[in-house]
This record gives structure tokens, sequence and C-alpha cells, in this order.
């Protein structure tokens, strides 16, 4: 078990090294310079999702008369997101263990994070029917309704 841990990293650094050579310091000082000013923006805004959707799955939650702490929650959510993107399953996997990591394992506990997650997809599904119209609205200049019809059909079917 203990080479195991000194060979992946190991061959993490090896790839890692590879990579770099292929690559030259230039291309890398290049890439480095291209996201400088968007790396922030993203990390912020992915700590502000994080944020509010623990904050709606705490008040899910308490709904429910169940109190768990805010570290908690956020390692529950972080945890069981990175075991989703790591399996092919994905949030098959990942919600039930989200379930699994909170240590009150009552139905209450299963019913809010289903309404959680749902709210989460359908107002992300919401959120897309509004983009998409914005976008067919924005690139046909106001000539071509067909288009945006039978997106929201599919759309609507797919919701």
């Amino acid at each position: 078990m203990k080479k195991t841990k000194i060979v992946i990293p190991a061959i993490g650094l090896l790839v890692f090294g590879f990579i770099l050579a292929k690559m030259g310091w230039a291309g890398i000082f290049h890439q480095l310079q291209v996201i400088r000013k968007a790396l922030p923006v993203l990390i912020g805004l992915s700590l502000l999702r994080l944020a509010l959707q623990t904050l709606a799955w705490s008040r899910t939650l308490r709904a429910e008369g169940i109190m768990a702490g805010v570290g908690e929650l956020i390692g529950a959510r972080v945890a069981s997101r990175g075991v989703g993107y790591l399996s092919v399953l994905g949030p098959v996997v990942a919600e039930p263990m989200r379930i699994k990591l909170l240590r009150d394992h009552s139905t209450s506990v299963t019913a809010a994070t289903l309404i959680d997650t749902g709210a989460y997809w359908y107002s992300s599904g919401v959120f897309a029917i509004i983009g998409c119209f914005c976008a067919f609205h924005f690139l046909s200049g106001d000539r071509h309704v067909a288009p945006l019809v039978a997106l929201a059909v599919l759309i609507a079917v797919g919701l």
C-alpha cells in the first residue's frame, strides 16, 4: 500500500514533465498569461456557486428539522461531486453518496437532498431554455422564429 502512495504521484509527475517538455517553456508562459485574468474569475464564480448550492441545501434540510453544519455540507457536496466526476455514472453515484455522507440517514435527508437536486436541475433547464431563446433571437436578427419554437419544444420535452 505504501508503494502505491509513492508510485502513483511519481507517474503523475513524469507525465506532467513529459507534457511540459512537449509544450516548451514559451508555450507554458503564453498559456499562463492567457489564463492570468480569467482563472481568478472562474474560481470566484465556482466558490459562489458552491456557497449558494450549500445554502439552498442547508435551508432544505432545516425545513425537515435537520441541523447540519456548513462545513459538513460543503465537504459532502465536494466529495460526492468529485466521485461523480471520476465515475462513469456521474450523478447516479454522487447523489446517494452525498446523502450517505451526512451522518443522519433518515428519509427526510433523502427527501431534502432530492428536492435540492431536483430544484437545481429544473432551474438549470429553465435557464438553458432562456439562454437558447436569447441566442437564437440574437443570431437570427428577429427573422427566424421556427428554430426558436422547435428548440423550445425539444427542451420542454427533455425537461
